[in-house]
C-alpha cells in the first residue's frame, strides 16, 4: 500500500505548457505541449534559423533518430512525428545542426503518462480520539508526478472540502507523523458519532480523479496495547499482562465512558515459527493464562484490542514478547540398542555396550541432567542401577554372564522427572541356525547354517535327531559360520537338525525342522456315483505318497459356466 504525502495545494486539471529552448539564435525546437496522454500523436518542431532544415539531426535521450522517422517541411522547420505514444516515448528530443553537431542543440523534455486513476480500498480508522489514520491503495501508475490529497468535511453540512492539517499528536502517542495520512480533527466529539465525509482527490496534468468515503465511529481503533510482559508459571502455563494502549489512562477514560476494550492474544512457539496459534478472545481484562503449551519452550506472544461494542477493526499487534515455559518430565522414551563384546578380564564372561540416541530439546522438555540403566538378570529378583552422565549416549556393563540373559531399562531425566523406561533383553550367546526353507524335493540338496554369536564355529557339534553327525558332513565357512550339506536328499534325511557348542553341548543348542518328499501325484481310478438326487459319492486312488502333508480337495463346476 502505498505511502503518500498530504499537500494544502490546489493543482489545476489541465495545463498547456509550451516550451522552448534556444540555442544561440540558431535552433528553436517547440512543442504545442509537454505532456500528453498515452496514445496521443506527438508533434515537435525544430525551427533553423539561417540555417537549412535539411541540416536538421534528431534525437531522444542523446541517441540519433532514424531520419525515416522526422521530415523537412520548409526551407526552416523539421518535424518529428511519433503517433500512438506510450511511456517508452517519455524523455528528452534533441535537435542539432549536422555542420555543427552537438555543439548548436535545442532540446524539449517530453513526458507521456495517464490520467490519475481513482484510489481503491479507501478507509479511515481512529487511533487516537481526535486523530484519524486513512488508507488506500493509489491505483496504479501514471508515469509522470501525481499527488493525492486526503480532505475532509462535516457529514451534514454544507462546508466545503478542508485538507487535513497532519499534525501527529497531542504528545500522548507515537507520532501519527511517520503515517503521512493522519488528519487531525481539533475536538475528538467529531469522532464520536457519524459526521464526517472524506475524500482523496488524485491529480497530475492530465486530469483529477476523486474518491468519497463516508465514515463513523464503527471504524475506530485503538493502538495496539503496550508494556506486553509474559511470565512462565509451569510446564504448560504462563501468564500474559499488558496495559492499555499508548493512549494512556487519561485519555482513554475519554472512551471508556461509553465504550470498553476488547483484547485478543495470540503466540507460536520456537517449534513452529511460521505458524501462530488461533487468537484466544476475552473481555475488558488486561491479563490471560495460557495453557496447553510445551514445556521448556520458547513462545512469542502478542496482544491486539478493539473497542467493545465496535466489532469491525482491530488494533495492530502488540510488540512481541518471548517467554520459555518451565521443565516438564520427558514423555517420549529413548531409542536403545546393544552391542556384546569378549571380556577382557573373564573368558566365560562378557562386556555389553548399551547405546542410546538423546531426545533433543523438543522432547527432552529441559535440560538433561543424566541416565540411569537398570540391569535385571532373567530368573532373579535384583536390579542394578548404573549411572550415565548428561552429555553420554553408551554405557559399558562389564562381567555379564555369556549364557545368561538380562533385561535392561534406560531413564533420562531432567529436573521435572524421568522419562518412560526403554526397555530391550540381551540375549544369552546361543546359535543361530537358519535353512533357506524347511520343505525340500526329493534330490534336493540341503543346506542348513549354524551361526555363532561370539564364539568360534570350530566349536560347533552337529546333530541329527539326537545322533552326532559326522565332522567331514560339515565345514565351518567362517570365524562364526557352520554350515552342513546334505545333497540328493531322500525320504530318509527328513527329521531335526541341531547344532550345539562343544563347551556347553547340549545346553546351547538351535534346531530346525526339515521334511522332505515329494510333489503331489495325481489322483487315479476317479468315479463319482448319486446315491441321491442332491447327493454324490466320489472315489478316487491317492497315486501314491509324497511323505509330506498332502490334500486331497474335491471341487464342482456346473457345465457350461466359467
Amino acid at each position: 500500500m502505498a505511502i503518500c504525502t498530504l499537500s494544502t495545494s490546489i493543482h489545476v486539471s489541465l495545463i498547456i505548457l509550451y516550451a522552448i529552448a534556444l540555442a544561440e539564435a540558431s535552433l528553436v525546437i517547440v512543442s504545442e505541449k509537454t505532456t500528453f496522454e498515452v496514445g496521443d500523436t506527438i508533434v515537435i518542431n525544430c525551427t533553423t534559423v539561417s540555417h537549412s532544415a535539411q541540416s536538421v539531426q534528431w534525437f531522444f535521450n542523446s541517441n540519433p533518430i532514424p531520419e525515416n522517422q522526422y521530415t523537412v517541411i520548409s526551407a526552416e522547420l523539421s518535424q518529428l512525428v511519433i503517433p500512438q505514444s506510450n511511456f517508452s516515448n517519455a524523455g528528452n528530443y534533441s535537435c542539432a545542426l549536422l555542420e555543427a553537431l552537438l555543439e548548436k542543440t535545442a532540446t524539449v523534455q517530453i513526458e507521456v503518462g495517464e490520467k490519475p486513476h481513482p484510489i481503491s480500498s479507501f478507509k479511515c480508522f481512529s487511533f487516537f480520539i481526535t486523530e484519524l489514520l486513512c488508507t488506500w491503495d493509489d491505483g496504479g501508475p501514471t508515469n509522470i508526478p501525481t499527488t493525492r490529497t486526503l480532505m475532509y468535511k462535516e457529514l451534514y453540512a454544507h462546508s466545503k472540502w478542508t485538507a487535513c492539517e497532519d499534525t501527529g499528536t497531542s504528545g500522548y502517542c507515537p507520532d501519527l507523523h511517520s503515517y503521512n495520512r493522519s488528519c487531525s480533527m481539533g475536538n475528538y466529539a467529531h469522532l464520536l458519532g457519524p459526521w464526517l465525509n472524506f475524500t482523496v482527490i488524485t491529480e497530475n496534468a492530465l486530469g483529477t480523479a476523486a474518491t468519497w468515503l463516508y465514515f463513523n465511529f464503527d471504524t475506530a481503533v485503538p493502538f495496539a496495547p503496550s508494556n506486553t510482559k509474559a511470565i512462565a508459571k509451569s510446564g504448560e502455563c504462563v501468564a500474559v499482562s499488558w496495559d492499555y494502549p499508548c493512549e494512556g489512562e487519561h485519555i482513554m477514560s475519554v472512551v471508556l465512558t461509553s465504550s470498553r476494550l476488547q483484547y485478543r492474544l495470540r503466540y507460536k512457539s520456537e517449534w513452529d515459527a511460521d505458524e501462530w496459534d488461533n487468537s484466544t478472545y476475552q473481555e475488558d481484562v488486561k491479563t490471560k493464562r495460557v495453557c496447553k503449551l510445551e514445556g521448556y519452550t520458547h513462545y512469542s506472544i502478542q496482544v491486539s484490542a478493539r473497542l467493545f461494542y465496535r466489532h469491525n477493526y482491530w488494533s495492530d499487534w502488540s510488540d512481541i514478547v518471548v517467554v520459555r515455559t518451565l521443565e516438564q518430565a520427558p514423555i517420549s522414551p529413548l531409542e536403545i540398542s546393544y552391542e556384546n563384546m569378549d571380556s577382557q578380564d573373564e573368558s566365560s564372561k562378557r562386556d555389553v555396550t548399551v547405546y542410546w540416541k538423546p531426545l533433543g530439546l523438543r522432547k527432552m522438555k529441559g535440560e538433561v541432567l543424566g541416565y540411569t540403566i537398570a540391569i535385571n538378570k532373567e530368573g532373579e529378583n535384583i536390579t542394578i542401577s548404573v549411572n550415565a552422565s548428561a552429555n553420554a549416549t553408551s554405557q559399558v556393563l562389564k562381567g555379564l554372564e555369556k549364557y545368561a540373559s538380562y533385561n535392561i531399562h534406560v531413564i533420562t531425566f531432567n529436573s521435572a522427572g524421568s522419562s518412560p523406561p526403554s526397555s530391550l533383553t540381551i540375549l544369552d550367546l546361543a546359535l543361530v541356525i537358519v535353512s533357506e526353507k524347511t520343505t525340500f524335493e526329493v534330490g534336493d540338496t540341503i543346506v542348513i547354517n549354524c551361526t555363532t554369536v561370539s564364539h568360534s564355529a570350530q566349536s560347533v557339534q552337529w546333530f541329527f535327531n539326537s545322533h552326532p553327525i559326522p565332522e567331514n558332513q560339515y565345514t565351518v565357512i567362517s570365524a562364526e559360520l557352520s554350515q552342513l550339506v546334505i545333497p540328493q536328499s531322500n525320504f530318509s534325511n527328513a527329521g531335526n537338525y541341531s547344532c550345539a557348542l562343544l563347551e556347553a553341548l547340549l545346553e546351547k543348542t538351535a534346531t530346525v525342522q526339515i521334511e522332505v518328499g515329494e510333489k503331489p501325484h495325481p489322483i487315479s481310478s476317479f468315479k463319482c456315483f448319486s446315491f441321491y438326487v442332491t447327493e454324490l459319492l466320489c472315489t478316487w486312488d491317492d497315486g501314491g505318497p509324497t511323505n509330506i502333508p498332502t490334500t486331497h480337495t474335491l471341487m464342482y463346476k456346473e457345465p457350461n459356466t466359467q
